[in-house]
């Protein structure tokens, strides 16, 4: 993060195509197909979050796209319990609330992954939660290897 290797309040795993590894379990495979079929792009990397209660979070970011991706999609599936996740325009503003979880499916496209950025905040209570994020054209080196 920020060039640095730190501690993250959640825990992550990460898949690229490129990486000689299948994509397990199979279904997995068939939604990375089926997403990648409905909204016409490659998705080539998929990454998994774990958040175990309600203090594990995320800062607000961007995801990391190659930049000569002029508009990225990002197909975001959210298993478990319901958290919030919040957009803003890059570098502050109004955020808005929407809540994920139970198997909710939420798509960034056109410039929303360049002019955007989101947050899921520590809350006091929350119970377990994965949100599985599929991307193409990822900048690898941003995730390490």
């Amino acid at each position: 993060m920020y060039e640095k290797m730190v501690l993250e309040p959640r825990l992550t795993a990460h898949w690229h195509l490129g990486s000689g590894a299948p994509l397990q379990p199979v279904l997995l495979e068939e939604i990375r197909l089926a997403l990648g079929s409905r909204y016409r792009v490659s998705f080539d990397s998929v990454g998994f979050n774990l958040y175990r209660d309600g203090q594990d979070a995320v800062a607000w970011h961007g995801d990391k796209i190659r930049k000569e991706i002029a508009e990225p999609v990002v197909a975001l599936i959210s298993i478990g319990e319901r958290r919030r996740l919040l957009m803003r325009p890059k570098g502050g503003g109004r955020s808005t609330a929407f809540w994920l979880g139970r198997g909710d499916l939420f798509v960034t496209g056109g410039k929303a992954q360049r002019r955007w950025e989101h947050t899921v905040p520590r809350t006091a209570h929350a119970g377990p939660r994965i949100s599985i994020a599929f991307r193409h054209g990822l900048e690898t080196r941003a995730y390490g290897r």
